[in-house]
């Protein structure tokens, strides 16, 4: 067997062995072209050679060279790319044992590269290396227990695959076992155990895990609180482009937790989380800019990110944009607009939008007056302890309007926005009470 780590190995003697069939020698000197000089072979790097070389000790059954071919195929380095091709290599080598064949082998199933995705497949073949170690697979049986991917989900085995590759030093498995004893899956809750697995994998650099720190340290969670290690880690994080850190950390500028309020370095940080298209960071940012903090007040760019994070479903942008267009608060009034952005909001179960829907309705601004609709709106959000709508209810039922006249619902109403001190509904239930007394 020639030696693969000798990388003074004479070329010549490569190339004789080659030409002789030798599929060892056909091999390394594939490695030798795929590598190249930069990694200190004999040769220079020339990807086309690399697979010549590597087809022929495939073909003898090879399973390094089939693996390796698997792979130009794959990353289409001296041939097209060609899932296929790759698939086809890669199972002939995970069909002799080769834990990294079987590994990408399950990474085609999964994401379904030159082959319909299957994740039963994905799980047997990951599986299968990870028996043999592989700690990429182990993490990723893992997953598919944890997910329930391919296989029944099995929280306790996630966590013991984890842990194998965590033990080898695998970072995503450091982060997800930490996770795990975080949440309590598939093991006793232990935020200790959760904290000592976030801060292996944030040695690292992995940015998840440290933005996970950050936030055990915010809360005193598995650790003392400290607000400055917090801000420490969401940097760290951050630093990393990691958008969830970027916006937690323009929080905390914004907010003034961890650090002093400073509302510029606040759009800095929700600028760079909202080019991620982080939809919270977005928001914010348009609250920024229409409040004039950290920046002249420009109410076109908050329409713009109001727009972008209430397109993703944000229902604090969706009520911003319906009031921005209501009352022409920076762009023209228009009610059908507004129409449309305050029953996105009200559909996902913002109270003002719902009640702002309500009155809507009743006055015909931008939709034909309904009644109905009026009071299925205002019933919403009065449901929700939104007291202007408990009182408008209260008088809806009292005089009739949308709904048959009842005074025990007005009173039932009006005593329920009272309670929370409207001012308006209190006055309302004495007038009832006084056209009304007990008999």
């Amino acid at each position: 067997m020639i030696n693969s780590t000798d990388k003074e190995q004479d070329i010549l003697t490569l190339q004789t062995l080659a030409k002789q069939g030798k599929a060892d020698a056909q091999y390394m000197l594939g490695m030798n072209y795929y590598h190249g000089e930069k990694a200190g072979f004999s040769v220079k790097q020339n990807y086309k050679q690399a697979k010549k070389y590597f087809q022929k000790a495939a073909n003898q059954g090879h399973k390094d060279a089939q693996h390796t071919l698997g792979n130009c195929y794959y990353h289409g380095d001296g041939a097209k790319q060609d899932y296929k091709q790759a698939i086809y290599w890669y199972q002939k080598a995970a069909n002799q044992g080769h834990k990294d064949a079987q590994y990408h082998l399950g990474t085609c199933y999964q994401n379904g590269y030159g082959t319909k995705q299957d994740y039963k497949q994905a799980i047997y073949w990951y599986q299968k290396a990870a028996n043999q170690g592989h700690k990429d697979a182990q993490y990723y049986t893992g997953t598919c227990y944890h997910y329930g991917h391919g296989i029944k989900q099995d929280y306790q085995k996630a966590l013991e695959y984890f842990q194998k590759a965590a033990d080898q030093n695998h970072p995503e498995a450091q982060h997800s076992l930490a996770s795990c004893y975080y949440h309590g899956y598939g093991t006793k809750q232990d935020r200790k155990q959760a904290m000592k697995y976030f801060q292996k994998a944030a040695d690292q650099n992995h940015p998840e895990a440290q933005r996970s720190i950050g936030i055990c340290y915010f809360n005193g969670v598995g650790i003392k609180q400290d607000y400055q290690k917090a801000l420490e880690y969401f940097q760290k994080a951050a630093d990393q482009n990691h958008p969830e850190a970027q916006h937690d950390l323009g929080t905390c500028y914004y907010i003034g937790d961890c650090t002093k309020q400073d509302y510029q370095k606040a759009i800095e940080y929700f600028q760079k989380a909202a080019n991620q298209n982080h939809a919270a960071a977005q928001y914010t940012l348009g609250s920024l800019y229409y409040e004039g903090k950290g920046t002249p007040q420009n109410i076109p760019q908050a329409i713009k990110h109001f727009q972008k994070a209430a397109q993703q479903g944000i229902t604090h942008a969706q009520y911003a944009l319906g009031e921005l267009y209501h009352y022409g608060d920076g762009v023209k009034q228009d009610y059908k607009q507004a129409i449309y952005w305050y029953q996105k909001a009200a559909n996902q179960g913002h109270a003002i939008a719902q009640y702002t829907l309500s009155n809507m309705y009743f006055e015909g601004q931008g939709v034909k007056q309904n009644y109905p609709q009026m009071i299925k709106w205002c019933t919403k959000a009065a449901d929700q302890g939104l007291s202007d709508a408990q009182n408008t209810l209260g008088v809806c039922y009292y005089k009739g309007q949308g709904t048959k006249q009842d005074t025990t619902q007005a009173k039932k109403w009006f005593q329920k926005a009272a309670d929370q001190g409207n001012q308006d509904a209190q006055n309302n239930l004495q007038i009832l009470q006084q056209n009304n007394p007990p008999q």
